[in-house]
């Protein structure tokens, strides 16, 4: 319980709010090369992964508390994620990991998988206008 509370607040920090807006505002403009903010979100996922496949934080409560954001930011990056894992395989593979069991669980939970809730270009809008 106390990793995954200091990943929620780390989560929720300035300093992931800011990346998350800049990830997110690169995203919209079709530019997320240039911005650091991409790699920021998205490893802080790697990193989630990395815990939930070792067993450190459990499935179900990384699903609970994360799911909406990997599924948007695995949506909205995926050319992103396809193109750096080209050059380089095993970046960001726990990230990808965590996509396909947190996809599983929701899965058997809801019968289908419901993607992003809204479409990509809200999810980031609100993304990139975070305070």
């Amino acid at each position: 319980m106390d990793t995954l509370q200091k990943l929620e607040d780390d989560f929720d920090s300035s300093r992931m709010r800011r990346a998350r807006r800049d990830a997110a505002a690169g995203l919209l403009a079709n530019e997320p090369d240039e911005t650091e903010g991409l790699d920021e979100v998205l490893n802080f996922f790697d990193t989630l992964g990395l815990l939930v496949r070792r067993r450190a934080v459990d499935e179900e409560m990384a699903w609970h508390d994360f799911d909406y954001w990997v599924t948007c930011y695995g949506g909205a990056s995926a050319a992103v994620v396809r193109k750096v894992r080209h050059k380089h395989p095993t970046e960001w593979e726990d990230f990808i990991w965590l996509r396909r069991q947190l996809d599983h669980r929701e899965s058997l939970r809801i019968g289908s998988r419901a993607k992003c809730s809204e479409p990509p270009t809200q999810f980031l809008s609100d993304e990139r206008d975070l305070k």
